[in-house]
């Protein structure tokens, strides 16, 4: 019987040492991983970040983080539509529970700091309902933090009301997924001269050799009225990045659907477009070059055409199983797959271009859709050199590439390189 008690008491005892342990290794990992955060975040320039300790006990971290924001970073996290004219204040009141191995918060924007409360008086509205909680689990690095905002509306004329936000983002080490469920927004008067309805998405991001890949990324709109006049119905997406044939291969994959998109100022009235379109088996780290890096400046656009060249280099293939467009009216298809072969020589010109392509694309064009292109001169030029034939009450043009010689209807390209 003694030994028994000993046995519960050791056991007892152990449990006992193993949660302060985890205790103690919850509150340093979580105080040196927020010493690296603000920095991190004050590296970037525009910004700086505070943290104002409040409680920091066994069990607690809690405090206010401050937030400001230059005009020139809000401008590019806006895409440039906020132009604010000073620096921009957000205050996070943020509280934190500590257990063993494991973390809980929630955090909330503070109305009475910053660029919140300037919204607030501005606009004679309340504060919005809102919350952000977040788990994080310290043995597996794992984390789950959700946003949720309720329905709010802003008084100020002409009158807004935004619909329930819900935020996700879950991830872990090497992995993120993000989904965004929003119910839209809308003028509260009568007769809303625009409107933002249901919005659903989806990402997925994978850690890979120090750099965060898109993998996947798939989302679905119902609507979107602007006072300019643009109006999309219907608009669904889909993205992939799937490994290639060789480990250093990549495959993208777009799918894209809308039913209906007008845009007033270039008089484009598109009705039914559906496309289907696979990049295979290109090089991955030309295609990371080429999506990364600074996008502006003499250095950047020397990058740029360096990672296409290297594309160009290793080859890869345009594959179009489906594109179909109603344009004005107006019919447009296209099919087809077209492979750029391997060559280290430089693309740098449209015959050294040709010589290297081989597959096939079909094209179908209605009379209407012709009778819009801006110069006829030039359509009637490509029906003289039969480039387009008539077929079916349209227009059929059928791309052949193989061997080094391109044709389209059987006419060999004036602008053809020798093989």
């Amino acid at each position: 019987m003694r030994a028994l008690i000993k046995v519960a008491v050791a056991g007892v005892v152990g449990l006992l040492g193993i949660a302060v342990a985890g205790q103690w290794l919850t509150a340093y990992q979580h105080d040196k991983q927020l010493t690296a955060w603000l920095a991190a975040l004050n590296s970037v320039p525009g910004v700086q970040a505070q943290w104002h300790p409040d409680a920091n006990t066994w069990l607690q971290r809690d405090g206010d983080l401050q937030l400001t924001l230059q005009p020139d970073v809000v401008r590019q996290l806006s895409a440039g539509l906020l132009q604010p004219a000073s620096a921009t204040v957000w205050q996070w009141n943020i509280r934190q529970q500590l257990w063993p191995f494991y973390i809980s918060g929630r955090a909330y924007l503070d109305p009475e700091v910053g660029r919140y409360q300037q919204l607030i008086l501005e606009h004679g509205m309340a504060a919005v309902p809102h919350k952000l909680r977040w788990h994080v689990y310290g043995l597996t690095q794992r984390f789950d933090t959700r946003f949720e905002m309720s329905r709010f509306q802003i008084d100020a004329e002409p009158g807004l009301t935004v619909a329930p936000l819900k935020l996700a983002l879950v991830g872990s080490r090497d992995r993120l997924s993000l989904s965004l469920d929003w119910q839209g927004m809308t003028p509260t008067a009568a007769a809303p001269s625009w409107r933002i309805a249901p919005l659903r998405a989806a990402a997925d991001w994978r850690l890979q050799e120090g750099d965060w890949q898109l993998q996947q990324q798939q989302g679905a709109v119902e609507a979107v009225s602007l006072t300019s006049g643009l109006q999309v119905t219907q608009l669904d997406w889909a993205f992939q990045r799937l490994p290639g044939r060789e480990p250093q291969r990549q495959t993208l994959a777009l799918n894209l659907a809308c039913a209906q998109c007008h845009w007033p100022q270039g008089e484009v009235d598109i009705e039914q477009l559906q496309l289907q379109l696979q990049l295979l088996d290109l090089d991955s780290s030309a295609l990371q070059a080429l999506v990364q890096g600074p996008v502006q400046g003499a250095m950047a656009q020397w990058q740029k055409l360096a990672a296409l060249q290297q594309l160009a280099a290793q080859g890869g293939t345009l594959n179009l199983p489906q594109f179909t467009m109603t344009f004005n009216q107006g019919v447009l298809q296209l099919a087809g797959k077209l492979a750029l072969q391997a060559n280290p020589a430089p693309l740098l010109s449209v015959p050294a271009l040709l010589s290297r392509l081989e597959g096939a694309l079909e094209l179908q064009a209605s009379d209407r859709l012709l009778a819009l292109w801006p110069n006829q001169t030039t359509v009637q030029q490509w029906q003289r050199a039969g480039y387009l034939q008539q077929q079916d009450g349209g227009w059929h043009s059928a791309l052949r590439a193989t061997a080094g010689r391109v044709s389209i209807n059987g006419v060999v390209l004036e602008a053809q390189s020798a093989k």
